[in-house]
């Protein structure tokens, strides 16, 4: 009886122990969200915004990033206790191509969903609005 129960103890132990290790919270200068967006692949980082040149484009975006981003990422683009502000140099150098490959593919290691679901003309209005905050 002994043995079962010091097993069942040690289980809910692991068991608590990951759940808090995939629960933690992200560092606000952590530097994941920026190595993930230099490791975009050189055909993607290429691409460009093809809504560049759009007006309302950032306008359309800052309402999609209030709604999917700003509850993680503040909507001063910050940062908060749960992710990395986007208002960093490594952003702010980031290619249009290179952000939109990191928005449709995300890091989960590091929290950051795939919105690979969002259509890509939305993904690119994010774009924009991100590059209009540099």
């Amino acid at each position: 009886m002994r043995r079962i129960t010091l097993a069942c103890a040690a289980c809910v132990g692991l068991g608590l122990a990951a759940a808090a290790a995939m629960t933690s919270e992200i560092e606000i200068g952590d530097p994941e969200i920026h190595l993930s967006l230099a490791g975009a692949p050189t055909d993607q980082g290429a691409r460009e915004n093809p809504l560049a040149s759009d007006p309302n484009a950032a306008r359309a975006g800052g309402k999609l990033y209030a709604r999917h981003c700003a509850s993680c990422h503040g909507a001063d683009l910050q940062g908060t206790r749960r992710a990395p502000g986007l208002r960093t140099e490594a952003v702010g150098q980031a290619s249009a191509g290179e952000i939109e490959w990191f928005l449709r593919n995300g890091r989960m290691r590091t929290g950051m969903p795939s919105w690979s679901g969002l259509p890509e003309a939305r993904r690119w209005q994010i774009v924009s609005f991100l590059q209009s905050k540099r």
